[in-house]
């Protein structure tokens, strides 16, 4: 603005100008807020909470577009495993025959809010194993 006007009390001026505009105070920012990141436990153990998300789709690697993460919580360990489709049945069947038979049943497993960890799929395979399902508290909106 000061490259095309002056005047001797610009800066005051807007200043002034820019306090008593209503429009102006409704858009202002007083304090930019930080949110904390999702805060978790520390698990008991190897593989006791383990986090589950699906990615995808990729580019075609032997007939695979998708791939289901598995990370646990404690020691960070991940496993990527290659899926055809994301449907929930599929998710459950990797998600059992890749994690569950090769390190044991966890006590917690995280998801997001996605429709495959959402379903009676994953749920019934919860109960049955006994593991505390819980569900990110933000996730992507629903279109």
């Amino acid at each position: 603005m000061n490259s095309k006007f002056i005047w001797p009390s610009i800066k005051k001026d807007v200043q002034l100008w820019t306090r008593t505009c209503i429009p102006c105070q409704k858009a202002k920012i007083n304090r930019h807020t930080k949110t904390k990141l999702g805060e978790f436990e520390v698990p008991s153990g190897r593989f006791c909470v383990v986090h589950i998300d699906l990615i995808g789709p990729l580019p075609p690697s032997r007939g695979n577009i998708y791939c289901l993460t598995c990370i646990d919580r404690f020691s960070n360990w991940m496993e990527a495993i290659p899926l055809d489709n994301i449907s929930a049945d599929t998710v459950e069947r990797a998600f059992y025959s890749n994690w569950i038979a090769r390190f044991g049943t966890p006590h917690k497993l995280i998801t997001d809010r996605g429709t495959q960890f959402r379903s009676e799929t994953l749920q019934t395979l919860s109960k049955i194993c006994g593991i505390k399902l819980q569900h990110t508290t933000v996730g992507w909106p629903l279109l």
